[in-house]
């Protein structure tokens, strides 16, 4: 995040913050609202419960921290919601915990649109393309086309494609899901260039 604001900064001239809302080895299972219901369990289940009928539910855990830190802010009082997730969702180990594309597709746009109702004004979101974990391992299909897809209809706004940063951008010289140093930095100019041009159409003349 610190080079992603240095280049907002260096474009607006303004002082730039991030509020972290992120948590690590979601499914986006994870971060819907409570009650939520899914056929499948993500891998990790500590955030959600099985129901009698043997579907599963979102305990809304991740969901509630997440409004939680953002609408004290209050109407229009940041600028975007920065998407990247999808790793947890793709390609699991356990292929009953694999979330299928179209159902990915579903629940980040009811996760979205349920947070725009909840923070009471239009969020602008970025998704990502994330999907990698391992060399040979390195993207989903799927949930590339599930994230792609929300651009196309105008729910969200195209975040940068991170599965495309590989071998030494990656952790462990190259085979671990995590950036490198050098990694995170090209992630965050990869941001920028998603970034810069919409925060720049605000300051056009009208």
């Amino acid at each position: 995040m610190p080079p992603l604001g240095d280049a907002i900064v260096a474009q607006e001239g303004v002082p730039v913050g991030f509020i972290a809302c992120g948590v690590g080895a979601t499914s986006v299972r994870e971060w819907l609202p409570r009650g939520a219901r899914f056929p499948n369990p993500p891998t990790i289940e500590n955030r959600v419960e099985r129901q009698t009928d043997g579907s599963w539910a979102s305990k809304g855990e991740a969901y509630d921290a997440f409004i939680a830190r953002i609408k004290p802010l209050g109407k229009n009082g940041f600028r975007a919601v920065l998407w990247h997730q999808g790793e947890s969702d793709a390609n699991q180990q356990d292929s009953s915990r694999t979330l299928e594309g179209k159902l990915y597709r579903d629940y980040l746009e009811r996760l979205i649109r349920d947070s725009r109702s909840d923070l009471g004004w239009d969020v602008p979101w970025f998704v990502a393309q994330a999907s990698y974990h391992v060399p040979g391992d390195e993207s989903s299909d799927e949930i590339r086309a599930a994230q792609s897809s929300l651009w196309r209809d105008g729910i969200a706004l195209q975040g940068p494609d991170s599965d495309a940063l590989k071998g030494p951008l990656r952790e462990n010289n190259g085979q671990g899901v995590h950036f490198s140093g050098p990694g995170l930095r090209m992630h965050a100019a990869k941001w920028a260039e998603q970034i810069l041009p919409w925060l720049g159409q605000w300051n056009e003349p009208r």
